[in-house]
């Protein structure tokens, strides 16, 4: 779903078409990893409703990160609950640790 978008002077209007530029960016490199690992057809990925694909779609994809939680306690710890199913998996093709979710990042 689209909504209007009011900005007012046409440099945020170009702003704002290079951030959408950019997030499409991600999302087809995103899809364009998982695929090239998916490549060598030993085991396919187990997508929403239970689908198993060699070439899931960027969609797909970031839908295994829809359940995602972190709990953050005040002093700044984070854990990922143990009923969270981490795709470690997806974040392996896509050359990132699970740590990622627990690094405390300053304010």
């Amino acid at each position: 779903m689209v909504g209007p978008v009011y900005l007012k002077k046409p440099a945020r209007v170009n702003a704002l078409a290079y951030v959408f530029l950019l997030a499409l960016l991600v999302y087809a490199f995103i899809q364009f990893r998982v695929r090239r690992s998916l490549k060598d057809g030993r085991e396919p990925l187990m997508v929403s409703g239970k689908v198993k694909t060699f070439s899931p779609t960027g969609r797909r994809v970031l839908q295994l990160f829809e359940r995602m939680k972190v709990i953050r306690y005040e002093n700044g710890r984070r854990r990922i609950p143990d009923n969270v199913r981490v795709p470690e998996r997806v974040l392996g093709y896509l050359g990132l640790p699970v740590e990622i979710y627990l690094r405390h990042l300053p304010p």
